[in-house]
């Protein structure tokens, strides 16, 4: 082999899960292949051989930069620094017999004749990808692990704070909850952005989000607990957004360290998509409706639209052409508005038990219900709207091919999965969940 292929590009980038490695990889990797086109196809002139002398320098140079940043990186990371010393002791002895190999000299009779053959030449450009790529590799980590560690000083602050028995304390620990909340929501955000694959940017959006809403609610529940601490309601719902939170951490520090599991079929039959797109359909004034029983206290109105909200969480996550990041959507809010709901019930019941006279359950109920809509309308509604939207494009499509003689004629309803998730539909449905910073200050 005289060139380093794409498909050898693409296997030695398989593990590469950030988009910012592949923004720094892949112009490095087209320059060396630059180089060895010109070593290998475009003959022996000194012009040429000068030509591939001195992009030779050009490569030992960018190596150089790469190192030098690895270097940095080992350096503030302990636990990774042998790794990083060694893959940037390997890059550097790639990256010098690049130079020294794409040397030349001319010879009396002979021409030019350069330092090495074609296919050391050739090896010793893969040996300095694979390096310079696990440098990069390495460098990533980095940022994982610096994430993971906001978010053990998270969960550290916690179970500090679930330890607070007067409010002066709680606050005092609550401002310093915020302020690590504030760092996580940075780095997570940056994350976010920066990950590949769409289904983890989907379930980060999600988690971040719920995360910011859920310090707002462990400040109301905590308040009523402190005021009402032999409330059993008070007992209950602090606890339960405790161990939301610590479940939301934990699920997102899965994500990130990429040890969330594949996804697990249904146990329930699965509806042909059309039928499914159907019920689904019939479901679009669900939204509304289950806002407006919370805020009117219709416990019985509440917990039947509740069981609807669900149902179009599983509904969604059943399509069998289900685009990854609507079924990672709908997994995630499926357990959120199911937490959500157990704790808008406790928030109910405790302002029923503490008569409304209570202010302070009157608030904690209050900063349920906007919770309650806001996660129901802006995500639960956004998403059913973009998948019945999809579907309602996708029909119509296939009826003017069915109406022009082509082969849309399957006027079914169905989903089919080389249609249903073009790339504009995947980024809108990915798009809906895209959630602001985490909160800056405790309010």
């Amino acid at each position: 082999m005289s060139t380093l292929s794409n498909d050898d590009v693409t296997a030695l980038i398989a593990h590469v899960h950030s988009k910012s490695i592949e923004k720094a990889l892949f112009p490095f990797v087209k320059h060396i292949q630059s180089l060895l086109s010109s070593r290998c196809d475009l003959g022996k002139t000194e012009r040429i051989a000068q030509l591939v002398s001195e992009m030779g320098v050009r490569v030992g140079q960018a190596v150089e930069q790469f190192v030098s940043a690895g270097q940095l990186v080992a350096g503030e990371n302990p636990q990774l620094a042998a790794e990083l010393s060694e893959a940037c002791h390997l890059a550097r002895q790639a990256g010098q017999a690049i130079v020294q190999q794409t040397q030349y000299q001319m010879e009396p009779g002979r021409g030019v004749v350069y330092a090495c053959d074609r296919h050391s030449l050739v090896q010793a450009a893969k040996r300095l990808v694979q390096a310079v790529t696990r440098v990069l590799v390495l460098g990533d980590q980095a940022t994982v692990l610096q994430l993971l560690a906001a978010k053990d000083r998270v969960t550290a602050c916690l179970t500090e704070l679930a330890k607070r028995s007067s409010f002066a304390e709680f606050m005092s620990q609550f401002a310093e909850l915020g302020q690590h909340m504030v760092q996580l929501g940075q780095l997570s955000g940056e994350r976010q952005a920066d990950v590949k694959c769409e289904i983890a940017r989907c379930k980060l959006a999600h988690m971040r989000s719920a995360l910011e809403k859920a310090v707002g609610l462990q400040l109301t529940a905590s308040k009523l607990y402190l005021r009402h601490p032999d409330n059993t309601c008070a007992q209950r719902l602090r606890a339960d957004v405790l161990a939301h939170m610590r479940l939301s951490l934990d699920s997102l520090a899965d994500v990130v360290a990429r040890r969330q599991q594949e996804r697990q079929s249904r146990s329930s039959p699965r509806l042909p998509d059309h039928q499914i797109l159907g019920q689904l359909a019939s479901e679009r004034g669900l939204i509304g409706h289950s806002v407006q029983v919370a805020q009117a206290l219709d416990w019985h109105g509440f917990e039947l639209a509740w069981e609807r909200c669900l149902t179009v969480c599983l509904l969604i996550s059943q399509l069998h052409s289900c685009p990854p990041c609507w079924w990672a959507a709908a997994d995630w809010l499926e357990y959120y508005v199911q937490t959500l709901g157990n704790m808008l019930l406790t928030s109910m019941r405790a302002l029923e038990v503490l008569t409304p006279a209570s202010k302070v359950a009157q608030e904690n109920l209050d900063a349920f219900l906007d919770t309650w809509r806001c996660v129901v309308t802006n995500e639960l509604g956004h998403l059913l709207l973009t998948v019945l939207d999809q579907a309602s494009t996708l029909g119509r499509r296939q009826n003017t091919l069915a109406t022009n003689g082509g082969n849309g004629a399957g006027g079914s309803g169905s989903v089919s999965p080389e249609t249903s998730a073009p790339e504009g539909g995947s980024k809108k449905a990915a798009n809906h969940a895209q959630a602001g910073p985490l909160p800056s200050k405790a309010n």
